[in-house]
């Protein structure tokens, strides 16, 4: 945008009597305005996609083209839409052309002859909104940042919760045989009166409760994250079990079948098969990888 060092707005200002043009420019530019004039509006609408100004000013009623048919070029234009522009209007033209100025987003209307002191006042009141508008909007941009900022270190976090829980369950499954398996080789416990076969129910037993336990903290912690991710395999496939949509989470989380097999205590082949029908009921080429699918949704 060009200023005048020292001057804190730039105008432009185009259209009527020259005459008319130059009273305002001697008004204006001993005042923080940076003034520049056009007498048409073909060159106006050039000059504002050179020079950017804060505000133009226009005659209603131009040689050539109108002060409306270039209020239309600048809110046509992305570039030049957002300048306000301030029309001057006779008498004549005053009744007619107020509604359809502000149809077409005028930001006010000076009736003419113009009286500078008043002209001054409205283009003063208007760069004023505009610039509390700026302000407004840099400080909703700075909050904005500080919270996406936020949202990627909460991410970060509740990923790592994630991974940890992950690791911990399957640590803690590895671990469990051997310590629910302990009171066999007690002395407080007679091994003969007990049925291995009980022995080997109870560990299963105890290990599904266990990983019932973790998944819930696993599913509800994913889901902070990727609240879709359910939804979206629904949409794909609207059959799909609540096991299935479980094993996707799990695949999703880039798991291989073996370390799923050892946390479900669902065998390796038994994962395996499920693998294929999930690909299946999804309807997934044999070139698509499942778990790179599975990341695209939610």
């Amino acid at each position: 945008m060009a200023k005048t060092k020292g001057k804190q707005y730039t105008l432009l200002i185009t259209g009527g009597e020259e005459e008319n043009i130059e009273t305002i420019q001697r008004y204006f530019n001993p005042l923080k305005y940076s003034c520049y004039a056009e007498k048409n509006s073909v060159n106006a609408f050039a000059a504002a996609l050179r020079i950017l100004p804060d505000l133009i000013i226009t005659d209603w009623l131009m040689p050539g083209v109108s002060g409306l048919d270039l209020l239309k070029k600048l809110r046509g234009n992305k570039i030049t839409a957002p300048i306000p522009v301030v029309f001057m209007a006779g008498a004549a033209d005053h009744p007619g052309c107020v509604q359809t100025a502000y149809n077409g987003r005028a930001a006010e209307i000076v009736q003419k002859p113009v009286v500078c002191e008043e002209l001054t006042s409205r283009v003063s009141a208007i760069l004023k909104v505009r610039r509390d508008q700026k302000k407004r909007l840099d400080r909703e941009r700075d909050v904005f940042l500080q919270y996406k900022e936020y949202l990627q270190m909460d991410i970060e976090l509740k990923a790592k919760e994630l991974t940890d829980l992950t690791n911990q369950l399957a640590f803690t499954n590895g671990g469990t045989e051997s310590a629910v398996s302990a009171p066999e080789n007690s002395a407080e416990v007679n091994t003969e009166q007990l049925d291995k076969n009980e022995i080997d129910r109870q560990i299963t037993m105890f290990k599904k409760d266990l990983f019932t336990l973790h998944w819930t903290s696993i599913e509800n912690t994913f889901l902070e994250n990727h609240g879709g991710f359910k939804t979206g395999l629904k949409a794909r496939n609207p059959n799909l079990t609540e096991k299935d949509l479980k094993l996707s989470l799990l695949f999703r989380m880039n798991l291989s079948s073996k370390e799923i097999s050892h946390m479900t205590l669902v065998s390796y082949e038994g994962i395996r098969k499920a693998r294929t029908r999930l690909r299946k009921k999804l309807a997934l080429e044999s070139h698509v990888d499942l778990t790179e699918f599975l990341k695209g949704i939610g």
